[in-house]
């Protein structure tokens, strides 16, 4: 009896899994605009950027620049100057891409860049890079130096 039910649960969640996997990317969740939040005053250089791992830019680097390029003409940030206004820096360890303003933008164009990000259907998130910080540790007991 045990193995029946477990057969039956493996099938459905491998049922489960299939049709996740078989969905069209437009029917992927996508990061939501009213996600976007930015830390601090500003202004904003770097964003991180994680492509899904099924699309180009997320199985291949260099796929990204181009992707860039386009989403700088579509938010209006395009560089008339030749030199590219959002700059593909690096792959970090978690997959995602850093992405680099040049110029550093205010905070409409760091959002409006940010919602053209989370409207892409290849993108599953954006943010601004910000400073992390370690916050304070769990309290260390020791043996009681007073004898209690």
């Amino acid at each position: 009896m045990r193995i029946l039910i477990l057969a039956a649960l493996a099938a459905i969640v491998g049922a489960t899994a299939a049709s996740a996997a078989d969905a069209p990317a437009e029917e992927r969740k996508t990061m939501a605009p009213e996600d976007i939040a930015l830390p601090g005053q500003g202004p904003w250089q770097r964003f991180i950027v994680k492509y899904r791992d099924d699309s180009a830019p997320g199985r291949d680097p260099a796929a990204v620049p181009e992707r860039l390029r386009r989403t700088a003409e579509a938010t209006g940030l395009a560089s008339r100057a030749g030199a590219p206004a959002l700059r593909w820096e690096r792959r970090l360890g978690v997959r995602a891409d850093l992405i680099v303003a040049e110029p550093a933008l205010d905070r409409a164009q760091a959002q409006r860049l940010l919602r053209e990000l989370a409207a892409e259907p290849d993108v599953q998130y954006a943010e601004p890079d910000a400073p992390m910080q370690a916050g304070p540790g769990p309290a260390i007991r020791g043996p009681s130096l007073r004898g209690d």
